[in-house]
C-alpha cells in the first residue's frame, strides 16, 4: 500500500481554511510552479498573512517519562504522565521517542488516544509496532506534531520555524502555511537582495537580514531575498524551510 506524500494542487487552494480537519497534519501541497505548503492546525490566536509561523513550544512535562516494558510487535506504549495531564488526542499525529536505555533512538508516530490525568498510567497507541523491545528502564518523550497548534513566531524562537502564513487562519482552524518558494514576508529593518534572512529578534513574525560578519546570530535562517521591501512592509523571500 502506498500513500501520496504531496498533493498536486490548483492555484488558490493555499488560501482555503477549514473548520474541521480535512488532511493529515503536515500534508504537503505543491503548486505547479514548485511553491510548497504544509497543512496545519492553528493554536489560540489568528495567524496573520505574511507572518513567520512556528510550532508550539514543547511541553515541559512530557519528556523523560517512566515507561513500561513493551515487547517487539506491541502496538501501544504505556508511560506515566508528569505534572501535566494529557488531553484527548493532544499528541495524535505527533511522536513518541525513546530517549534512553532499551530501544533508545527509535521514534514512533502516535495515533488517536484518550485523556489521562497527572502522574497516571497512559497507554499511547502508535502507528505500526514496537521495533526494539522496551524495558522498565527505558524513558520516553511525547511531542505534538510540529503542525499542530502553530503560533506566530515570537521574538525569541521557542519552537521549530514552520513557514509563512498565506491566509488568515482563525484560532483552532485548519489551513496551509508556505514552506518553500517565493513568498511575501513581513520585514523588520533593511534586507539585502540575494542575501539570507533570519527570524527577527526585534519584531514578532518578521524576518531581518542575516549579517554573517556581525555578532553571533542564533535565530534560524530560512530564505533568500528576491525583492526588497521597506521595514514594516513585505519583501519577496525565497523560502527554504524545507
Amino acid at each position: 500500500m502506498s500513500f501520496p506524500t504531496d498533493i498536486q494542487g490548483a492555484e488558490g487552494e493555499q488560501f482555503n481554511t477549514y473548520s474541521t480537519q480535512t488532511q493529515e497534519l503536515g500534508q504537503a501541497l505543491v503548486l505547479r510552479d514548485g511553491r510548497k505548503f504544509r497543512y496545519v492546525e492553528n493554536g489560540a490566536a489568528l495567524l496573520i498573512v505574511g507572518n513567520v509561523i512556528q510550532s508550539e513550544a514543547p511541553g515541559a512535562n512530557f519528556d523523560e517519562l517512566v515507561t513500561a516494558a513493551a515487547a517487539v510487535g506491541a502496538e501501544s506504549i504505556t508511560v506515566t504522565t508528569g505534572a501535566t495531564a494529557i488531553t484527548k488526542n493532544q499528541f495524535n499525529q505527533g511522536y513518541l521517542m525513546v530517549e534512553d536505555d532499551a530501544g533508545e533512538g527509535h521514534i514512533y508516530r502516535i495515533t488517536e488516544h484518550g485523556a489521562t490525568g497527572t502522574t497516571a498510567s497512559a497507554e499511547i497507541p502508535i502507528a505500526g509496532s514496537v521495533a526494539v523491545a522496551l524495558t522498565s528502564a527505558s524513558t520516553t518523550l511525547l511531542l505534538k506534531s510540529q503542525y499542530k497548534d502553530v503560533i506566530i513566531m515570537p521574538t525569541t524562537v521557542t519552537g521549530l520555524v514552520i513557514g509563512v502564513a498565506v491566509a488568515p487562519i482563525a484560532a483552532t482552524q485548519f489551513g496551509w502555511v508556505q514552506t518553500h518558494g517565493p513568498a511575501a514576508v513581513l520585514t523588520d529593518g533593511t534586507v539585502v537582495i540575494g542575501q539570507h534572512v533570519r527570524a527577527s529578534d526585534g519584531t514578532a513574525g518578521t524576518v531581518e537580514a542575516l549579517d554573517r560578519d556581525g555578532s553571533a546570530e542564533d535565530e534560524p535562517e530560512f530564505g533568500w531575498v528576491m525583492s526588497v521591501g521597506a521595514t514594516t512592509e513585505h519583501s519577496m523571500v525565497y523560502l527554504t524551510c524545507e
